[in-house]
């Protein structure tokens, strides 16, 4: 079965940091392994770090020199985690949340106020899937930061 050829679209960058971070985010959406080699190659993040962060998984089998990842597709939360207190430290001054609540219905909240705290209690509060820790039928569906 041969692959199909696609093209890949071309999307300016402001900075090389934007410019790995969309790379490996198609990598992982297309399910590609991503070498050890080519991660250095690119000046992102070091093998260890990717694999502790739980963003990529060490390939094993007989096919595999022991140096190759997988890179998994990032969650909303890992999304979160990775650029919200950056984004705050940059100077981004609004984050909006959308949280389904149990009955069903998509809360929209605004922060303006102290979102250095508001981005701590998130990170820490919430799970993985983006889940309320203290009550997993509360979830964030989305969000962003301006």
């Amino acid at each position: 079965m041969e692959k199909e050829n696609k093209a890949v679209e071309e999307t300016p960058f402001v900075n090389e940091e934007e410019m790995i971070a969309n790379l490996l985010d198609k990598a992982a959406k297309a399910g590609f392994s991503i070498t050890r080699e080519l991660i250095d190659y690119i000046n992102t993040t070091n093998y260890d770090y990717l694999v502790e962060k739980g963003i990529a998984e060490p390939v094993a089998g007989d096919d595999f020199e022991g140096n190759e990842l997988i890179i998994r597709k990032a969650t909303l939360k890992d999304t979160f985690d990775m650029v919200a207190h950056e984004k705050v430290s940059e100077g981004y001054t609004v984050l909006v949340t959308a949280c389904k609540l149990p009955s069903g219905a998509i809360e929209v909240a605004i922060n303006n106020d102290k979102l250095k705290e508001k981005v701590d209690y998130i990170t820490g509060a919430y799970d993985k899937d983006f889940r309320l820790k203290t009550n997993p039928k509360v979830q964030i569906v989305d969000f962003i930061l301006v």
